[in-house]
């Protein structure tokens, strides 16, 4: 009889393992913890014919009859969900209400990212949902079938809402016209698959892939603020010019503007009289939209404080988009920035700038024949001198540079100069000519242009360095495609200009001692080498180690001068390019944002001069 008792004990208790075994194994193949797997809501126990069982039997069955054109990411979600053993996530239980609802607040805020909601099927799911709370299903197949939709609908959303908050929905290459050559890095559909469910909670993921730059943070706080706003019965501001002081009714409306855009304090009683706190207050609105600032009220500024809010959401729209995309690599704590679309430079050193200033960039062509025969299927093709938007590392930095003339120029500026006067303009121009295949100087009065075919010109133009130089006397190189640099110039007058996108397609920089010091001392340079950097660039030693080294120098050009051949005496030019590799290559992105947030800590907005952002909302907006 003991025996007996011992053997009931032994099969009662591996029954218990054997349950407990199959439980754990099923929640591990469904991928949840015990604790995730809510309670079927109350209400959904009025479905009295649903059977867990048989639900999973028709999910199995209709998820393997699913083909590739029933939806995106189609192998990637059929592996998940083989891997998880044709289960349900979502539809475990019947309906994971805490889990769906936490999804749906998270798709309902995603206009705050400056998405529609349909390009996550939020129509869709929610229909479901309601037919699904409503009861309206009378039988297993409706109800199946509504259970089974609503499942691969919010994996779906899940899948994209990943990969579109975190790497943006746009391909940058595609809306930039062809003019953006960054390695960028985009979602895997398989891995944001894994992650599902797999840390603690879905709260916790979906928190944690929200974007946290700081200017994405500051643009999204932007747009909330617009939506919000209503333009019904806002009136337009009359096109006047009030002096400060001055007495004007249009001022209230003026006032009541910049409480709106958030450049006046909403307590500020409205006046009609050009005070210093509205003056003020104008001029910090100047400042966050690239107007000069000015002692009182011009047309220009009320032309602006006129725009549509519409313009604000559009730009807000398009550059949150910009700053969902990952760019490889990434900005570690030292790089040089160029925003093209700000006209300006900055060098982070240690995640904190250390210095800024403007530049100059290239051109395009803005006249509306123009944008419009480079429009196709709602993309707008660069212009061949606008700037590229890409990653580079200065690896070199090139000291009294001479100027090779690119071919393009030459044909189509040169060229009919050269053929009226080939020695007035070259001597103009402090230029000499090089033969292609010889790689040498030739007399320029050997060459009879006019003979020469404009498609076949066996000859190239370089200017001589010094200040003259196109390029100033500083050049700042990182390989690239392109072919495009940073670089100084003689023409300062550019950087007065509003609109300085003048170039050919590289860079001018304002201040270019500045950025070379400052990538010199990235590199450790000491006290000796910055001093040899300035003798080269013409300037007087200060210590007896600079006397030294201008003595060399002097010496080594006498010697270099005494080894040349007859021939090429004759074309010698004293002054002449200093190459110095950089050890430790500075990092430069040239970007494209017109929306940032300013110094002043406002949102900054900026023309677009190239044209970028119709394309990005254009894509966006097909999903509306």
């Amino acid at each position: 009889m003991k025996l007996t008792i011992t053997g009931m004990i032994k099969k009662y208790l591996f029954s218990i393992i054997l349950v407990l075994f199959s439980v754990i194994f099923f929640l591990s193949s469904c991928n949840f913890t015990k604790k995730e797997i809510e309670e079927t809501p109350h209400w959904f126990e009025n479905y009295t014919f649903f059977s867990q069982e048989n639900y999973y039997h028709y999910f199995k069955t209709h998820l393997k009859e699913l083909n590739v054109v029933d939806f995106q990411y189609f192998n990637q979600i059929k592996e998940f969900y083989k891997n998880n053993k044709f289960r349900p996530l979502w539809t475990v239980e019947g309906y994971q209400e805490n889990q769906i609802a936490l999804m749906i607040s998270y798709l309902d805020n995603v206009r705050y990212h400056g998405l529609p909601k349909e390009i996550f099927f939020y129509s869709s799911i929610v229909n479901d949902i309601e037919k699904i709370k409503s009861l309206q299903y009378k039988n297993e197949k409706d109800l199946y079938e509504s259970l089974f939709r609503l499942e691969v609908l919010l994996t779906k959303a899940y899948v994209k809402y990943s990969s579109v908050i975190q790497y943006g929905i746009c391909d940058p290459y595609e809306v930039n016209g062809g003019k953006w050559l960054y390695k960028s890095k985009s979602a895997d559909p398989s891995s944001v698959l894994k992650s599902l469910w797999a840390s603690d909670t879905l709260s916790e993921y979906l928190y944690s892939i929200q974007p946290t730059n700081k200017h994405y943070k500051a643009l999204q706080k932007e747009l909330k603020k617009y939506l919000k706003i209503k333009e019904v019965g806002l009136k337009k501001i009359p096109e006047i010019s009030v002096d400060s002081g001055k007495v004007n009714k249009a001022l209230i409306l003026v006032g009541q503007r910049l409480q709106l855009t958030g450049e006046l304090q909403a307590n500020y009683k409205l006046s009609d009289t050009l005070n210093a706190i509205l003056l003020s207050a104008i001029n910090r609105f100047r400042a966050n939209n690239a107007i000069e600032e000015k002692n009182l009220l011009d047309v220009e500024t009320i032309r602006a404080l006129n725009r549509d809010f519409q313009y604000y959401t559009d730009k807000l729209t398009a550059n949150l988009e910009r700053y969902r995309w990952k760019v490889i690599p990434p900005k570690d704590t030292s790089y040089i920035a160029v925003n093209l679309a700000d006209f300006s430079l900055q060098v982070i050193r240690n995640q904190e700038s250390v210095l800024g200033m403007k530049i100059c960039c290239g051109e395009t062509l803005s006249k509306i024949d123009s944008v419009k025969s480079r429009t196709v299927d709602g993309i707008i093709r660069s212009y061949k001198t606008e700037s590229p938007m890409l990653y580079g590392e200065i690896d070199q930095i090139v000291l009294n540079p001479q100027w090779f003339v690119p071919e393009s120029i030459l044909k189509g500026e040169y060229y009919s100069k050269l053929v009226k006067n080939s020695n007035q303009f070259l001597n103009k121009e402090k230029m000499f000519v090089i033969d292609i295949l010889t790689k040498k100087p030739v007399s320029p009065d050997s060459i009879k242009w006019s003979k020469i075919n404009l498609n076949r010109i066996p000859y190239r133009l370089v200017q001589t360095s010094g200040k003259h130089n196109s390029l100033g006397i500083i050049k700042f190189n990182f390989p690239n495609s392109e072919s495009v640099y940073l670089h100084d110039t003689p023409l300062k007058s550019a950087f007065k200009k509003a609109n300085r996108a003048i170039t050919h397609g590289c860079v001018r920089v304002e201040n270019p001692l500045d950025l070379g010091l400052q990538i010199f001392d990235y590199n450790e340079y000491d006290e000796e080498q910055l001093e040899q950097v300035k003798i080269i660039l013409g300037d007087i030693p200060s210590t007896e180690e600079g006397e030294k080294f201008l003595k060399e120098k002097l010496e080594n050009e006498k010697k270099y001068y005494e080894e040349l051949s007859e021939q090429d005496k004759l074309f010698y030019q004293e002054l002449r390019p200093t190459y110095i590799q950089m050890q430790n290559k500075m990092p430069v992105y040239l970007e494209y944002f017109t929306c940032f947030l300013g110094k002043n800590g406002d949102v900054q907005y900026r023309k677009d001069v190239y044209f970028k952002e119709s394309a990005i909302l254009y894509k966006i907006n097909q999903f509306n």
